[in-house]
C-alpha cells in the first residue's frame, strides 16, 4: 500500500491496520504513535506527478439550511487547521433535496505538506472523528464518513472511482469563499468497469445471504440504486451521474426489467429514519472496530420486510445478470 493510501486510511478510520482498530476498542488510550511517526516520516516521499493540470473546477458555496452541514462547517472553521483546504458537500444535501433516507456525503481536501509533526496529525484526525460523529445526526445508519483527498491525488485524479462531477457540482461548506481546484485526469489510469464489478459482486452476495437488519438493507438499496450509473460507466468508459443514469438506461436498454429499482426508490421515499440511541451508538462503535453485531442494529420495518421475499431478491439477482450480459 502506498504512503498516500495509508495516510488517508489513518485519517478516515483512525488507524492503518484492522488490528489497531480492534485494540482501540478493548484498550483505553491505545496509542498509534509508532504508525503515526512512520506516516509523518513518509509524507515527504509521496510522489508528486509532473503531469500538467488539465481541468479547472470551482464548486459553489453551500447556502442551504441543513443543520448538520452548517454545524460541521462551523466546527471546521473554529478548528483553524492549516492542513484543511476545503470541505465539499455532494449528493442530495448539497442540492437541498435531502429526504429522511439521505446520508451525509462530504469530501475533505487535505494539504499533506502542512503535516509537520504528530500534533498536526492528531489534531486533524480528531477533527475528522468529531465531525464524522455529527453526521449520524443526519443519518443514524451512516455507513461511511469523510472521503479524504490529498492535494497529490488531484495530479492523477481517480475519476472512475469518484467522478469529478461530484466535486464540480458539489457545494463548499469550508472555507466560506469559493476557490478554484486544479485537477488532472489520466485516462489510461482509469478503470471504469471496476466499480460495477465490485457492486455486482456485493449485491449478488447479499441476494444469497439476505440482509437481516436495517443497516445492511440500506446498503443493499444504495448499491442497487448505483447500478445504472456504474453499468453505463463500464459500458461507455466515462462517468454518469446517478440522476441521469435511470432515464438513460430506460431509453437505451428497454429490454432490461428495472421495476425493482422503482420499488427500491419507493422504499427510499417512504424511509423512516431511526434516531441515534445507545444501541445504535454501540453498534457503530463495534462495527468500526471490525465487529458486526446485528442484534444492536435496527430491524427492517415489517411493512418493508413482508415484501422482501426470495422471489424479490431473485429479481435483484437477475437484474445484475442482465446488466452483466449487456456490457
Amino acid at each position: 500500500m502506498t504512503v498516500g493510501k495509508d495516510l488517508k486510511l489513518y485519517l478516515e478510520k483512525g488507524s492503518v491496520r484492522k488490528v489497531d482498530r480492534l485494540l482501540s476498542l478493548v484498550k483505553k488510550n491505545y496509542s498509534n504513535r509508532g504508525i503515526e511517526n512512520n506516516l509523518l516520516q513518509a509524507v515527504p516521499s509521496i510522489i508528486r506527478s509532473n503531469h500538467p493540470f488539465t481541468t479547472l473546477i470551482q464548486p459553489e458555496i453551500y447556502n442551504g439550511k441543513n443543520p448538520v452541514a452548517n454545524k460541521i462547517a462551523a466546527q471546521i472553521s473554529e478548528a483553524k487547521l492549516a492542513t484543511v483546504c476545503m470541505a465539499i458537500l455532494h449528493g442530495s444535501i448539497s442540492s437541498s433535496e435531502e429526504i429522511s433516507y439521505s446520508d451525509f456525503d462530504c469530501i475533505l481536501l487535505i494539504d499533506e505538506t502542512k503535516l509537520k509533526n504528530i500534533v498536526d496529525l492528531r489534531q486533524l484526525r480528531k477533527l475528522i472523528a468529531e465531525t464524522e460523529r455529527m453526521m449520524f445526526n443526519q443519518d443514524a445508519l451512516q455507513h461511511h464518513g469523510w472521503k479524504v483527498f490529498l492535494q497529490n491525488d488531484f495530479s492523477d485524479y481517480p475519476d472512475a472511482q469518484f467522478p469529478l462531477e461530484l466535486l464540480s457540482t458539489g457545494k463548499v461548506i469550508y472555507p466560506s469563499f469559493s476557490q478554484p481546484l486544479k485537477v488532472n485526469i489520466i485516462n489510461s489510469n482509469q478503470n471504469y468497469k471496476k466499480g460495477f464489478d465490485s457492486v455486482i459482486k456485493s449485491i449478488e452476495k447479499k441476494c444469497n445471504k439476505q440482509p437481516n437488519d436495517l443497516f445492511k438493507f440500506k446498503i443493499f438499496c444504495s448499491e442497487m440504486l448505483l447500478l445504472p450509473s456504474l453499468f453505463l460507466q463500464a459500458k461507455h468508459h466515462r462517468t454518469f451521474m446517478k440522476k441521469e443514469s435511470f432515464k438513460f438506461l430506460e431509453m437505451h436498454f428497454e429490454t432490461i426489467d428495472q421495476k425493482i429499482l422503482n420499488e427500491i426508490s419507493t422504499f427510499r421515499l417512504q424511509w423512516k429514519q431511526p434516531s441515534m440511541n445507545f444501541s445504535l451508538s454501540l453498534f457503530h462503535r463495534f462495527r468500526k472496530s471490525g465487529i458486526y453485531i446485528s442484534a444492536l442494529a435496527p430491524s427492517i420495518p415489517h411493512e418493508i420486510k413482508i415484501k422482501l421475499t426470495n422471489e424479490w431478491y431473485l429479481r435483484a439477482f437477475q437484474l445484475c445478470q442482465n446488466l452483466n450480459r449487456a456490457l
